[in-house]
Order: C-alpha cells, then sequence, then structure tokens
C-alpha cells in the first residue's frame, strides 16, 4: 500500500500486523535532529566543551579521535560514546554531568513546535486503539508532546514490560532513560 504516489510501498502485511499490535518502531537521535535535538557526538561534545577537562587526561584522550574525525573526516577506532560519558560520570559526578544533558536537551527549541517526524511516527506506529508502539534510545520527550492521549504508557529503566508474560509494548519505552524538567528534579538515564 502506498499512503503517497512516491511514497513508500509498506507490504499489506506489515500494516495488519501494525494494526494487530505486533509492530514496534524502534527510534534513534536522528528522528531528534530536525527539531534541535543533538545527536549522541554533538551532546557528549556539548559537555566536553562545557567542563573542559585538561588536554591528556582520560576522557579528553578518549574523546579527541571523536573531534578529529568530525573535523577531518579521518576514520580511526574510537571509544563509544556511551563510554565517554561513563568517564565524565567519573570525573565530574553522574547528577552533574545528568543535570548538563537535561538542560541541553529541555532548551531544544524556543518556538515549542511539535516535531513532525516524531507525529508522524507516533501516528502510524499506532494499533487500532490509538497506543503508539514506539521504543527509542532518545531522553528527549518529542514522542510525548506528539501523541495526544492522557493514558499513555510510559516505561523506562529499570521498569520494562516483561514480554514474557505477554505484557505489549503499547506507549513510548525510553531504553537509556526519560528527560525530566530540570527545574523539577535530577533526570532519570543512565
Amino acid at each position: 500500500m502506498r499512503f503517497f504516489s512516491e511514497g513508500p510501498n509498506i507490504p499489506d502485511l506489515l500494516l495488519e500486523r501494525r494494526d494487530r499490535g505486533q509492530v514496534v518502531f524502534l527510534c534513534g537521535a536522528g528522528v531528534s535532529l530536525s527539531a534541535g535535538m543533538p545527536d549522541f557526538y554533538n551532546l557528549a561534545k556539548y559537555v566536553m566543551d562545557f567542563f573542559d577537562p585538561p588536554k591528556g587526561s582520560a576522557v579528553e584522550s578518549e574523546f579527541r579521535p571523536w573531534i578529529e574525525e568530525n573535523e577531518s573526516g579521518s576514520k580511526r577506532s574510537k571509544t563509544p560514546l556511551d563510554q565517554i560519558f561513563h568517564l565524565l560520570h567519573q570525573e565530574y559526578g553522574r547528577d552533574e554531568v545528568n543535570e548538563l544533558v537535561a538542560e541541553r536537551l529541555w532548551n531544544y527549541r524556543v518556538d515549542g513546535a511539535k516535531s513532525t517526524e516524531h507525529s508522524v511516527i507516533a501516528r502510524i506506529s499506532s494499533d487500532q486503539e490509538g497506543k503508539p508502539q514506539i521504543v527509542t534510545t532518545n531522553f528527549d520527550l518529542l514522542f510525548e508532546k506528539s501523541v495526544n492521549d492522557g493514558e499513555l504508557e510510559i516505561y523506562q529503566p529499570p521498569a520494562f514490560p516483561d514480554i514474557s508474560l505477554g505484557v505489549p509494548l503499547t506507549g513510548i519505552i525510553y531504553l537509556h532513560g526519560r528527560l525530566q524538567d530540570p527545574k523539577t528534579g535530577l533526570p532519570s538515564f543512565h
């Protein structure tokens, strides 16, 4: 089925399974870029720039290849960014780093507009009851802002639905945690 003449051809079987709640949409940072959110590299760079670790320190040495690749395009082995954040947590404190991340993500867009991409994904991921089935690696709340459902189920670590017990993956599942307003409490991401 095509929703528009030039759009992708989506198999009917996939649409039928989506309607029965058997399809989950897995979304990463790319979906939030057009809304002004940073990708994981730029989020790490924002935190690194804020703390400005000394040259030669463990965290600076491990992050330097990311900067070199971004500036010159040179490809080489790099420490995964989640490990860079682990080093930042060790050096500057988990709460301090997470608060800085929360402030950056909370202030993503001054006009307050909803993200078109999030609205489309929320709509096409919804089952026949209109409940989205989204798993995201993002911390931001853009999917929540795109769903007009007061009873939206939200899951975040460590409390995930147990699919082995038949619990459906309905709602929004934050794999790495969910952003909280930095004015009301510390963020809940890991």
